[in-house]
């Protein structure tokens, strides 16, 4: 039971904060699956390896739930450690030193083949998708900047900086209404992580 614990719990912090880091669209598509199992592995095994060493030196709270959920949790930050640098750009010495590299790899994978599928995505499939449902640039612009007004905790300054580009590309005079919605469409996915907010707008003008 506390290895199941614990195995369970480091399980979810660490897809919570891969899933946090993540830039790209979501996708288990292009093996990015294979390597978000790697990666949560990753995280089973330091919990797994923490409560062990919880359990076999007696700690307290090694016989009691919560003493599971703490090394469950707090394993993968332990390992993190780095007891010695070697110099500015130098190796972690300590806890890290295997840890760091290979969670690394993995996180550049996941990152790498995300990348990949949202490219494609907003390429071959959202941009013409936005093309066929036939919105205009004012309609776009008015829905993001919506959206930018119910996030409560973007910094006021970031958001009126962000509220004066929608604005900018939707009252431009120099480019078509296509090239409008097709850079706002990018700015939103790549630069806002707005996917989910770009596909709903899509979805509910194709129906219209």
């Amino acid at each position: 039971m506390p290895y199941l614990v614990a195995a369970v719990v480091a399980a979810v912090v660490g897809g919570i904060e891969q899933y946090r880091r993540l830039v790209a669209r979501f996708t288990l598509e292009n093996k990015a699956g294979l390597w978000w199992l790697l990666r949560i592995v990753l995280e089973v095994g330091v919990g797994l390896l923490a409560v062990g060493i919880i359990r076999a030196a007696h700690i307290a709270g090694w016989n009691h739930a919560w003493g599971w959920i703490a090394a469950g949790a707090a394993g993968p930050a332990v390992v993190r450690l780095r007891v010695l640098e070697l110099g500015k750009d130098g190796p972690p010495v300590g806890p890290a030193t295997l840890y760091e590299p290979l969670r690394r790899l993995l996180e550049d994978q996941i990152d790498g083949r995300s990348a990949e599928c949202q490219t494609t995505w907003l390429n071959y499939e959202i941009l013409p998708a936005l093309s066929r449902a036939g919105p205009t640039p004012t309609q776009l612009a008015t829905y993001a900047i919506d959206y930018l007004n119910s996030l409560p905790r973007m910094d006021q300054s970031i958001r009126a900086l962000e509220i004066a580009w929608f604005e900018g590309i939707r009252d431009s005079g120099s480019v078509s209404d296509r090239v409008k919605l097709e850079t706002m469409a990018r700015h939103l996915v790549i630069d806002l992580k707005a996917h989910r907010l770009l596909q709903r707008f899509v979805r509910d003008h194709a129906g219209a």
